[in-house]
């Protein structure tokens, strides 16, 4: 095996530990959390306040204008909606 696929297999072994330790972590925090540790907090802000919550990818500029668009098309079929109940009522 040479160094850098050594180096590879290190760092994914590595990784797979880190999400396997993560998720055990996880999953006592969840028994915690149903013994009353969270107090009056939401399951996802337990976690954050613990530092176990998954942090949100950064979005592409790809799937920002997708957002853009389905969020513009939403709204304008809003204001149709609303334009066609007005006219209703008149």
């Amino acid at each position: 095996m040479t160094l850098k696929g050594f180096l590879f297999y290190a760092d994914y072994l590595d990784r797979q530990k880190a999400e396997r330790r993560r998720d055990e972590l996880t999953a006592a925090a969840f028994g915690a959390y149903l013994q009353g540790a969270g107090k009056d907090k939401a399951w996802t802000t337990y976690l954050q306040s613990i530092g176990l919550a998954d942090k949100p990818k950064p979005a592409t500029k790809e799937q920002k204008k997708k957002i853009v668009e389905k969020s513009r098309s939403i709204a304008e079929r809003i204001m149709r909606m609303d334009r066609a109940a007005a006219k209703r009522k008149k």
